[in-house]
Parts: C-alpha cells; structure tokens; sequence
C-alpha cells in the first residue's frame, strides 16, 4: 500500500513540475515578444521586412524558430 501510495505521489509531482516547467516557457517567450516587437535592431515575425534588409544591406539572417 505504501509501495503504492508513493508512486501515485511521484507521479503526480512529475507532472505538476513538467507543466510548471512549461508555464515558465510560455512566460518567457511572451516577455521576450514584448520587449522585441518595437526594437528596431530585432525584427519580431516580420520575416518579409528581414529577409529585404539583409539583401539591402548584404548581411545575413540570423532567424529563431519558437
């Protein structure tokens, strides 16, 4: 019973600490959103306007898929 009883506590954690983990990812990409939308040396989900720069300016991209 015990035997019992602790792998149901395990469990439980385990996934109570895998949607934590989760929730602080979620949080994180939505503050980097907000501190990267107006920034004007980052362009946040305007692949059109980066892809044109860096032909204008011959540099290459540097693109982070989330």
């Amino acid at each position: 019973m015990r035997r019992h009883l602790l792998c149901v506590f395990l469990i439980s954690l385990l996934s109570y600490s895998a949607a934590y983990a989760q929730n602080e990812r979620d949080r994180a990409v939505r503050d980097d959103r907000d501190k990267l939308v107006d920034d004007s040396v980052w362009l946040y989900d305007r692949l059109d306007l980066a892809i044109s720069r860096a032909a204008d300016t011959q540099r290459p991209l540097m693109i982070v898929f989330r």
